[in-house]
């Protein structure tokens, strides 16, 4: 799954040379079995990913926070609008948003 994850990051329009992309796929593969955790990403998948890399929830957050507001920044992509455009619009979605998205079509595209 983290091949596949990586690849639609970048395709959403993610820098894979900033951090906070690398903490958003240490959260969908701690996603990748149960996509409705990402509802409690400030009690467990935060503190989950701060420990993996020895730093603080709040690095944690604000650097996947920084990666989606940078992709959102850039051209829309078909997959985006396909993924996205129905409940947010042009907005950039929040962080469990994001996940919980991206988590729920990686869970259903490996079903296929």
């Amino acid at each position: 799954m983290a091949l596949q994850s990586k690849d639609l990051l970048i395709e959403l329009g993610f820098n894979p040379k900033i951090l906070g992309f690398k903490y958003i796929l240490q959260a969908l593969d701690y996603l990748k079995n149960d996509f409705m955790i990402s509802c409690t990403m400030s009690n467990k998948v935060y503190p989950y990913i701060a420990e993996l890399n020895n730093v603080s929830v709040v690095s944690v957050r604000k650097s996947i926070k920084f990666a989606i507001d940078g992709a959102w920044k850039k051209q829309g992509t078909e997959l985006r609008s396909k993924l996205f455009d129905v409940c947010l619009g042009n907005y950039a979605p929040s962080n469990s948003e994001f996940l919980g998205i991206v988590a729920k079509h990686l869970y259903w595209e490996n079903l296929k």
